[in-house]
């Protein structure tokens, strides 16, 4: 065994158990596997923190400000206002009174009562003062309409036996009253960046000491979409969000003495309007490469978009809303309250009435692979010519339903009748209330038409694909190019189409195109989803295989095997079909597609997780275990874990050890071959290892001396982990149910042994990944080398055929970059050039993420690809 000497690795474990005998009590009950929903989103997580990292590399690059210093409160516009006043200053506002103690202290001479008035000569300038004998205290009333500051002395005689006469001076400053300014209006475009600077509205008499964003409680649907940041005391860096209107920002700011104007300032954000005329409004998010919806047609990221959350969607893809934000992190509703929303762009409805036949028609479905939303509402709500919301439909909450039940997509229609909602900022607006905030009750929505001339019936002149492509290998979705060979391949392609029109349709024509997208070439020899006629039954799915003939295999083999040797190659399997009769806006479905990755890691799992599963009431001493092949002579540097971002109990608290074992086809055999102890579940950093939020646990000894376990070729081999902890709920892992994969396992205790997981489980794989190139922790912070201004720049921006870099130090043979999607999945990376070909890919938003070689400094910067 690896990782710990003998010695260490005994005395260690019986630290432990002495500890667990000593602190925790046993439980009593018998412990086995449990599955339910995943907890959190590491993607959302993820893209959230690339868009801060773009703000603040977008913030330094072009003002020189750094914002990654969370010391620094003035990210916030929060650096101490009011100002602090020297000690010993009196102050008063213009048109308000103070009273002042006067201090006698050490003035009496002896026992008889002093006398004590107020001198008159000179006059006050810019109040009046009275002395109250009773309380020893002069009251000072300022006059109003003071334009600046002032400075008035009130003298007061003390006098005692006839000896004693002594004039006190008690200094007075007087500040205009605080005034709130309305500033000079500013426009800029929905998504755009504004600077703004305040000038001729000072009328300070001193300088600018401090300043602070307050809340003018305006009414923009936008607010907490847009970013601000206020600098130098003046200036606005404002980058809007997508909701169109008029967001008043308001800053209060404050001179030396303490007048603290608020300063309101005006921002419209100027958007476009989407028109029915031509073409109806359609959505199924089959284009959308995610995880948010598109800025083409909706304005916030709520909810998460996504092919794999439910079973038989209307066409390939979804948008699920659950109890989490835009970043991933659980809404703040302990009462519940309303999460994810999803807001359509100004549409206009103006040139319609009641009769114009103008209807949306969409699909819902809740629970999915999620919990059921059993108190939760889903709900419609469209906005009328004053700009008010008004709820057009509730859906109410499912009550209790299995975890094993899956409710298919419900059809609805709603047809618009009401006149005031025929204008020309027509919007409309879907919710899901959430109790409490959290991961889990979801409801999915997909296939949203809206037009004229319509109807309420479930009929649409479309043929959808309903799932992805299939892969190119059979056993992995990804794995080192290094291990792959012909046996690995795939000649199994599963797809389903929905027809949605209420006849039998026959599809013309179907393909499958397989592309290694970093040379690029292509699998000449096209083949087809069904090598029968395809023939769809009305209103319905259907499901297809296409196993290959021995000839195209072979032809198949050929192709694949003469791509050049490689760390890292992408193959991507496309899906395309015809059917001539089908309207326009339906088209954006009849392709789909599915990377497969070759690179330094195997998996069984496709990055996403639907559900996750934990030793309920564990004892400690469980054990689970994914199965993996070598298939060459290679050295496993580290493991990969997806870890829930989010739990409602503390893991971090538990422990686990980091086993590998060798075995066969019925599980590992004998003693581990590898072991790390006493580690903890972290959860990764979104912004290190890769963006799918996996946490990577290099293979070390207990000095952190790396040492790779050697794996011979044509070894079975299992990584997995060993509960330490005695816990209701142990460590959660994340668990894929769209690749069953047959190769996990499970032991409970020595008496029982090995055994693969049951036929009772979901099907699915554990997402756990060993990885055998150089890599690095990221379960200690220690090692997050991540900065958040990148060395490189990227140009054009957006790109088409090519992208540009230009380094600004160092030598391109200092580094590698990798490109990522917007589904985490990395799809091209290589050793840094001036150039990047972006032959083969298609229109979206891609993470360009350089690494140096030497310190393992990580830098991400976004691009787009417009073709």
């Amino acid at each position: 065994m690896q990782g710990l000497p003998a010695t260490e690795s005994n005395s260690m474990r019986l630290l432990y158990t002495a500890f667990i005998l000593l602190f925790c009590a046993p439980l009593l009950f018998s412990q086995e596997i449990e599955f339910t929903p995943f907890q959190g989103n590491p993607v959302l997580k993820s893209y959230a923190s690339q868009k801060k990292l773009e703000q603040q590399a977008f913030v330094k690059r072009h003002y020189n400000i750094d914002l990654t210093n969370e010391a620094d409160d003035l990210r916030d516009g929060l650096n101490g206002c009011p100002p602090d006043l020297p000690i010993g200053i009196i102050l008063v506002e213009s048109g308000k009174t103070i009273e002042v103690e006067i201090d006698t202290f050490g003035l009496a001479v002896d026992s008889t009562p002093p006398t004590i008035i107020l001198l008159t000569d000179p006059l006050l300038n810019f109040g009046t003062a009275v002395y109250l004998d009773s309380i020893v205290t002069v009251r000072y009333s300022a006059f109003p309409g003071l334009q600046s500051i002032a400075s008035d002395t009130i003298r007061i005689q003390y006098s005692q036996g006839g000896v004693v006469d002594t004039v006190l001076k008690i200094a007075i400053d007087i500040k205009r009253r605080s005034k709130t300014i309305l500033a000079d209006e500013a426009f800029v475009g929905a998504g755009g960046m504004l600077d703004y600077c305040l000038d001729d509205e000072f009328d300070f008499p001193l300088p600018r000491k401090c300043f602070q964003f307050e809340n003018c409680f305006a009414n923009y649907d936008g607010d907490g979409y847009q970013f601000k940041y206020f600098y130098n005391d003046s200036c606005l860096i404002y980058l809007a969000s997508r909701f169109p209107g008029t967001d008043t920002v308001c800053v209060r700011i404050c001179d030396a003495i303490g007048i603290c104007d608020l300063f309101k300032i005006p921002v419209h954000i100027v958007g476009d309007t989407i028109s029915i005329f031509s073409q109806p409004f359609f959505e199924d998010f089959s284009t959308s490469n995610g995880p948010y919806p598109s800025e083409d047609r909706w304005l916030e990221d709520d909810v998460y978009i996504n092919q794999t959350f439910a079973k038989d969607p209307p066409s390939v893809g979804m948008a699920t809303f659950d109890g989490l934000n835009a970043g991933g992190k659980p809404y703040e509703l302990p009462g519940g309250g309303v999460g994810d929303q999803l807001t359509s762009k100004p549409i206009n409805l103006a040139p319609y009435n009641a009769n114009s036949g103008v209807f949306l028609r969409f699909f819902v479905a809740p629970k999915g692979y999620g919990q059921e939303p059993e108190d939760d509402d889903f709900i419609v709500e469209f906005r009328n010519k004053q700009l008010d919301w008004v709820q057009v439909m509730r859906i109410e909450g499912t009550g209790d339903i299995p975890f094993d039940s899956i409710p298919p997509f419900k059809f609805y229609a709603i047809k618009i009748e009401d006149p005031s909602f025929f204008h020309n900022a027509f919007q409309m607006r879907f919710k899901a209330n959430s109790s409490p905030g959290g991961y889990g009750d979801w409801w999915h929505l997909d296939y949203i038409h809206l037009a004229r001339g319509s109807t309420d019936a479930n009929r649409f002149a479309d043929i959808a694909f309903s799932t992805g492509a299939s892969g190119i290998l059979k056993n992995y979705t990804s794995m080192p190019w290094a291990h792959f060979k012909k046996e690995e391949l795939n000649n199994l392609f599963l797809s389903s189409l929905f027809n949605h029109d209420n006849v039998p349709q026959d599809v013309e024509g179907s393909a499958i195109r397989i592309v290694e997208k970093t040379v690029p070439s292509t699998f000449s020899e096209v083949f087809t989803l069904d090598e029968n006629p395809i023939n769809l039954q009305p209103n319905s799915i259907e499901y297809f295989d296409n196993t290959l003939s021995s000839t195209l295999f072979s032809q198949f083999e050929t192709y694949v095997q003469g791509v050049p040797f490689n760390a890292f190659r992408n193959f991507q399997t496309e899906y395309t079909l015809t059917f001539s009769a089908e309207d326009a806006e339906f088209k954006v479905n009849d392709t789909v597609s599915q990377n497969t990755i070759f690179s330094d890691y195997f998996a069984h799992d496709d990055g996403s997780a639907e559900l996750q599963f934990f030793w309920s009431l564990a004892q400690g001493g469980e054990e689970t275990a994914i199965q993996y092949k070598a298939n060459v002579p290679d050295s496993l540097r580290g493991i990969r874990f997806m870890f829930p971002h989010y739990t409602f109990y503390d893991i971090e608290a538990q422990f686990f050890n980091l086993k590998v074992w060798f075995g066969n086809e019925n599980g590992p055999v004998g003693e581990p071959v590898y072991e790390q102890e006493l580690m903890k579940p972290y959860f990764a950093d979104e912004q290190f290892d890769t963006l799918q939020g996996f946490t990577t646990y290099v293979l070390e000894d207990i000095f952190e001396n790396r040492t790779p376990l050697f794996i011979p070729k044509d070894t079975i081999f299992y990584v997995g982990f060993e509960q330490l902890t005695n816990a209701t709920r142990g460590i959660p892992i994340g668990y894929d149910i769209n690749n069953a994969c047959n190769c996990n396992f499970r032991k409970k205790n020595e008496t029982q042994g090995w055994r693969p997981f049951s036929a009772n489980d979901p099907p699915g794989a554990m997402m756990i990944r060993p990885v055998f190139g150089n890599v690095q922790n990221t379960w200690n912070s220690v090692d997050e080398n991540f900065t958040n201004y990148s060395p490189i720049k990227l140009f054009p921006n957006p790109a088409s055929s090519q992208l540009n870099i230009q380094l600004e130090k160092g030598q391109m043979s200092d580094f590698k970059f990798m490109v990522f999607d917007q589904l985490g999945q990395m799809i091209h990376q290589g050793e840094l050039s001036d150039t990047v070909s972006l032959k083969g890919f298609i229109t979206g938003t891609y993470y360009f993420q350089t690494i140096k070689k030497d310190t393992g400094e990580i830098w991400i910067e976004k691009f787009m690809v417009a073709n």
